[in-house]
């Protein structure tokens, strides 16, 4: 579904619609509160993340509240356009200055709650439906013609504290079945796109595939996922060591551990060293 050079940037990082918010708790209004302050914030937007086995990842802002205007990866691109709310109506993906896939986005009540992504070397499109509790992912609902019509669902868990702690792709309601798990472990720090405005459309983009950044607030110290969407299942577990956090709780270096197994190849084990630079910038909401 993806062009190959998307899926590439994904490993390497390895009632339908938005709806009214109810029975949040004090943390979540909290929450909301802080987001709609006029307030001045430091913010820490990343610049570069490196990959010591990849081409790095460069980010260029709009403005300083972490409004991406693109991001550069070797030879593939997002560029980002903004409609009159200031709200990302497109995000294109470019593969050596050609256009390969365009994502459009609707919103109720400035969150996103539906899209459209359309692969032109493909010729496919599907659309994608939200569904959200207190404002957060709870369900997407997808459908495509890929080969004759087909539709399916991710699911989305919490735990006790409200964090993401795993999600699933495809297999109707049913866990067992399902195509992808991933599965996360988090500590107190931040997660190094934090600060990013369009962290969670950029998640929605690779939902159905494998995506390289994740709707999460803290930092992810472990990362596993089962694809079982071959006859040969594979897994992959990433795990981070000896990172290094600046003073406000965002990381600058890990050592990323990765193990894959498959049912052909058994176990196989890699790792890299992971370089992020920010920019910190003191702006309002």
């Amino acid at each position: 579904m993806k062009t190959y050079a998307l899926y590439l940037l994904m490993l390497c990082f390895s009632v339908i619609g938005c709806q009214k918010d109810i029975g949040e708790t004090e943390a979540e209004l909290a929450a909301k509160k802080d987001k709609n302050c006029k307030c001045k914030k430091d913010r820490y937007l990343p610049l570069v993340y490196k990959n010591s086995q990849w081409d790095s990842l460069s980010f260029y802002y709009k403005d300083d509240l972490g409004n991406l205007d693109r991001i550069i990866w070797g030879r593939y691109e997002f560029r980002f356009t903004y409609n009159g709310n200031k709200e990302v109506d497109n995000i294109k993906f470019y593969s050596r200055n050609q256009l390969s896939i365009e994502y459009r986005f609707s919103y109720n009540k400035k969150e996103v709650c539906a899209f459209t992504e359309i692969n032109y070397v493909g010729n496919e499109v599907i659309d994608y439906k939200i569904k959200r509790q207190n404002g957060r992912l709870s369900e997407i609902y997808f459908n495509y013609n890929i080969n004759g019509a087909s539709n399916d669902t991710a699911w989305f868990h919490y735990n006790s504290n409200n964090v993401l702690d795993h999600y699933f792709v495809g297999g109707g309601n049913d866990y067992d079945k399902a195509s992808l798990i991933f599965s996360f472990n988090t500590n107190a720090n931040k997660y190094w796109a934090n600060d990013i405005k369009s962290k969670e459309l950029l998640f929605l983009t690779g939902i159905i595939d494998i995506p390289w950044i994740y709707p999460v607030e803290n930092d992810i110290t472990n990362l596993s996922i089962s694809d079982n969407r071959r006859i040969e299942r594979e897994s992959r577990h990433l795990s981070y060591h000896n990172t290094i956090y600046n003073p406000s709780g965002f990381p600058l270096y890990s050592h990323k551990k990765m193990e894959y197994y498959s049912d052909m190849s058994g176990t196989l084990t890699d790792s890299t060293d992971v370089n992020i630079t920010y920019k910190k910038v003191n702006s309002n909401h």
